[in-house]
């Protein structure tokens, strides 16, 4: 018997949830909250009302990558809209975590340094 025989509780549901193009999105989704961007965004103080928190995300997680995930994964827009209703609750959980991280991050950088990056971030 192997693990990917398995079929018992939680990874039988995740299996069944997760297909290749979801698995796709989400990997390219969450690269922003893995390589720094966000968290900065958050300790630069960028995010503070609510029509910066919307533009800041369709910025960092509506780029390049996702949408060609979607256009080479799904069939039609009715797909793609189910592929991304399945990856959003991932992408929130993934912000979540690294909002809690962030007080942690912002004492071990320089916070002036990183307002400059956010700005040159959040102009282009």
């Amino acid at each position: 018997m192997t693990l990917d025989s398995l079929t018992d509780g939680a990874q039988r549901h995740v299996h069944g949830y997760m297909d290749s193009p979801t698995k796709s999105l989400i990997t390219i989704l969450c690269l922003p909250l893995v390589d720094g961007v966000f968290v900065t965004m958050l300790v630069s103080g960028s995010m503070q009302s609510l029509s910066s928190i919307f533009s800041i995300a369709i910025t960092i997680f509506a780029g390049a990558g996702a949408l060609a995930v979607l256009y080479s994964t799904t069939e039609d827009s009715k797909h793609a809209r189910i592929t991304v209703l399945k990856a959003a609750p991932i992408l929130v959980l993934g912000a979540l975590i690294v909002s809690l991280i962030a007080p942690v991050y912002s004492q071990l950088v320089n916070v002036e340094i990183m307002e400059q990056v956010a700005g040159l971030a959040y102009w282009l």
